[in-house]
């Protein structure tokens, strides 16, 4: 109707990358790295019982071993399951549980701007506008639920890499 898409509030920025959440869970404001951002989120989980993966990106064998990796990284490193939920599609799956199992996970999408993009009608509606609006109605239940839910948006689907990247040296490093 507004012609926008309501947007998560901004918690830190840099490098082309930015967070969004409640604010309402621990973060350090003042991270000069993503990695040491996501060391401020991911390290003090002692009451979480699974991370939820929530990922609105194209996925390719690469990326699938990439991420592979870091969740054998965490049950290997912290003794926690992991699950990740490649969007839209897991929303009628695994995001039911979500929203309506236990309020132990913690939750960390991760959206991209698209490298390319698909006009879905005549009213300048685009898939990338279409899947950016799932995921922020998915995030926005998550903490209408008041679960521990992070997002992180990149400038380039590319940078996802740089992501697992930091959340394995996180984990290695724990």
């Amino acid at each position: 109707r507004k012609g926008s898409l309501p947007q998560p509030k901004t918690l830190w920025s840099r490098d082309g990358i930015s967070l969004w959440g409640s604010g309402n869970d621990p973060y350090d404001a003042n991270a000069d790295s993503l990695e040491s951002l996501l060391r401020s989120i991911l390290v003090k989980r002692e009451d979480l019982s699974y991370l939820a993966f929530l990922f609105y990106l194209h996925q390719d064998g690469v990326s699938m071993k990439r991420q592979e990796r870091v969740r054998r990284a965490i049950l290997n490193q912290l003794g926690i399951a992991s699950t990740v939920g490649i969007g839209p599609r897991y929303l009628h799956s695994t995001g039911q549980y979500h929203k309506g199992g236990p309020g132990t996970g913690f939750f960390l999408m991760v959206t991209a701007d698209p490298t390319r993009d698909v006009e879905v009608d005549s009213e300048a509606k685009s898939f990338a506008v279409l899947e950016r609006a799932q995921a922020i109605g998915d995030f926005q239940a998550l903490l209408s639920l008041d679960r521990r839910a992070y997002g992180l948006h990149l400038d380039s689907p590319r940078r996802m890499k740089d992501v697992l990247r930091a959340i394995l040296n996180i984990v290695e490093d724990l």
